[in-house]
């Protein structure tokens, strides 16, 4: 998986006060797996 750069994206809502509930390797997985599945959807149209 290397270095996830997503994670800090997803890190906080709007807020840095506003912390996730990111306490486990499955929400960090699931995260990046996202991440992934929805640049692979919507890059190719923005890149268009």
């Amino acid at each position: 998986m290397g270095y996830f750069h997503g994670y800090k994206a997803y890190k906080f809502v709007r807020e840095e006060n506003n912390c996730l509930p990111i306490n486990s390797f499955n929400k960090i997985f699931w995260i990046y797996n996202f991440d992934i599945s929805l640049k692979a959807l919507l890059y190719p149209e923005i890149m268009r």
